[in-house]
């Protein structure tokens, strides 16, 4: 197997130290309700509202774990989910600036995650030996009749 490239190296861990962020953030979100529901709002919590981070999260861990392991399917998941997630924002969340600065950085990821070293890691496009590595491409007279 080639060496990791430390690109997909990081982009990995920051999938992986994302995933951990995420119970964080999801946790402020129930106390936030909580409050609200404490002060007489009638707000609820719903399994809805945390399903789409729950499948974050996942896919963010199986992906940045899988590109450490150097599987290929983990490259393809986050590109799949990203243009998935991108398509969403564009339907549902009206913060276009948020929008822009994600598909910037989705765009950054992809140039190294599919970069050639990238390729050669994932064994997508593995480096062929030269014909200087395996032989001159000179044969003997034996070698063209099919004689030994």
């Amino acid at each position: 197997m080639h060496k990791r490239p430390k690109s997909i190296t990081v982009i990995a861990w920051i999938l992986i130290v994302s995933c951990g962020l995420w119970p964080i953030t999801y946790g402020l979100k129930v106390v936030h309700i909580l409050e609200m529901r404490a002060r007489g709002a009638a707000v609820q919590i719903s399994f809805r509202d945390l399903f789409p981070g729950c499948v974050a999260f996942g896919i963010a861990l199986a992906s940045g774990t899988g590109m450490l392991k150097g599987r290929n399917w983990a490259r393809r998941l986050y590109t799949a989910w990203g243009i998935i997630s991108i398509i969403v924002d564009l339907l549902f969340f009206p913060s276009p600036i948020l929008l822009i600065l994600k598909v910037i950085v989705y765009l950054v990821y992809l140039s190294y995650l599919y970069s050639l070293d990238a390729d050669n890691y994932f064994g997508d496009n593995p480096v062929k030996p030269s014909l200087s590595d395996t032989d001159t491409g000179q044969r003997s007279g034996a070698e063209e009749t099919g004689l030994r």
